[in-house]
């Protein structure tokens, strides 16, 4: 008896110890979820459009770049990055974040009508537009299809042709049934802070090893990388139709040689970029007539973080060449 006794003790408090600690990380999680919902609300603006509601968010001054954050994103993430300096118009693009997927802002095409309108409702004529990565093909269609309100495009890292990627799955984790939704995208995010050898040393698609050395030395950059990383994952939930559709989207890209686009075009681009190759620069480059592509040697996809200074100093070149000083 005193057996069963001390063994039904032992199972009870490890039954208390492991409710204890669901309650400690649920609370944690719940507390940080919250603090991260009002950080994201409060950041962006919403603008009623005539098909629905975007979010969109300004930061800097100067002249306007309507900017397209990539895949993962949302505004948050084109303001992880913002070009100091200038004005970033960083909406979230349909089915990220708090923008909803219309079916008519599905496709390419048909959501640059909603930039138009997003525009003309901020009292804005004229744009530089830009897209890095997945914000590509938006940049590219918006300076096709609406050249009157272009005056530049700047491409980074950024898809420029047709590409044919896997539906990434979504699964609801386990755990997230247990603490809530987007907690396995949390204790990810949370494992990369506290092992930030995970990026920065082991080979993966975002950083190449020139890219891993300046970061490991760089704790400006280093929190920069951080920062979007939580920018891009963080409520991936509230993300993941917008990068499903993107994936859609891919396969439908205009690959005409020449594109029709006339206004002066920047694109840089990372030669060790494994996430989106560095012929997707060469491609741009070749179809769009006046384009200049500036190549950073041995760059990764994020070369906008590894090597900031150095593509914030061309971009600011390019924009003092081609500018007819855009006012507001």
């Amino acid at each position: 008896m005193k057996i069963l006794k001390w063994l039904r003790n032992i199972g009870v408090g490890i039954i208390s110890f492991i409710i204890l600690i669901y309650l400690i990380v649920f609370s944690i999680f719940q507390i940080s979820r919250y603090s991260s919902r009002n950080e994201i609300v409060e950041g962006s603006n919403i603008m009623k459009l005539s098909k629905g509601p975007m979010e969109y968010a300004i930061v800097g001054e100067r002249e306007p770049i309507l900017f397209f954050h990539g895949a993962g994103g949302g505004y948050d993430q084109t303001c992880s990055l913002s070009i100091k300096g200038f004005k970033i118009i960083a909406p979230s693009r349909p089915g990220y974040l708090r923008t909803p997927l219309l079916d008519d802002w599905k496709s390419n095409e048909k959501v640059t009508e909603a930039y138009v309108e997003l525009l003309d409702s901020l009292g804005i004529n004229k744009v530089t537009v830009g897209g890095i990565s997945a914000g590509g093909p938006s940049a590219i269609y918006f300076a096709m299809l609406h050249p009157d309100r272009v005056k530049n495009m700047i491409l980074i890292s950024a898809i420029t042709k047709s590409r044919q990627n896997k539906m990434p799955p979504y699964h609801k984790p386990l755990f997230d049934y247990f603490f809530g939704e987007d907690f396995m995208a949390w204790i990810g995010i949370k494992y990369v802070n506290y092992k930030p050898e995970v990026i920065l040393q082991k080979p993966n698609n975002l950083l190449s090893a020139d890219d891993q050395k300046i970061l490991l030395n760089d704790s400006v950059k280093k929190a920069k990388l951080f920062n979007f990383i939580r920018s891009s994952y963080t409520f991936y939930k509230k993300r993941y139709s917008g990068h499903a559709n993107d994936i859609v989207q891919y396969a439908n890209m205009v690959e005409s040689d020449p594109l029709p686009i006339q206004i002066p075009t920047l694109i840089i681009h990372g030669d060790h970029d494994t996430n989106v190759t560095y012929d997707y620069a060469q491609s741009a480059a070749k179809r769009i007539p006046n384009a200049t592509l500036y190549t950073i040697k041995d760059a990764g996809h994020l070369a906008i973080i590894s090597h900031f200074e150095d593509i914030q100093e061309h971009i600011i070149q390019f924009l003092n060449t081609n500018s007819d000083n855009i006012k507001l």
